[in-house]
């Protein structure tokens, strides 16, 4: 196995669900944790304290509100295929 096959597998992005932010019950999408380092940005905004950098990949409530949302990403249906911040605390790894 190369070095760089080995660093990609240790980085794997873990799969997660994740529950709507504002009562913690439905599951409003599906997607991989890509970091929690609060120093990381999202649309060049600083991730900060109990937050995770998330790329959606599954939309499960499409209008559920995204929990920092900008100028083209309102809800969960346009956070499919991007990066968005999400709380720590409303992810559930799988």
């Amino acid at each position: 196995m190369s070095n760089s096959t080995a660093s990609t597998s240790k980085s794997a992005k873990k799969k997660c669900i994740m529950l709507d932010y504002k009562n913690g019950r439905e599951r409003v999408a599906e997607g991989r944790v890509c970091t929690s380092n609060p120093s990381d940005t999202v649309h060049h905004m600083p991730l900060g304290p109990n937050a995770s950098k998330v790329c959606v990949e599954v939309s499960k409530i499409g209008d559920a509100a995204v929990w920092r949302p900008n100028s083209e990403i309102q809800t969960i249906a346009d956070a499919v295929g991007s990066i968005v911040a999400w709380p720590t605390d409303k992810i559930m790894f799988v």
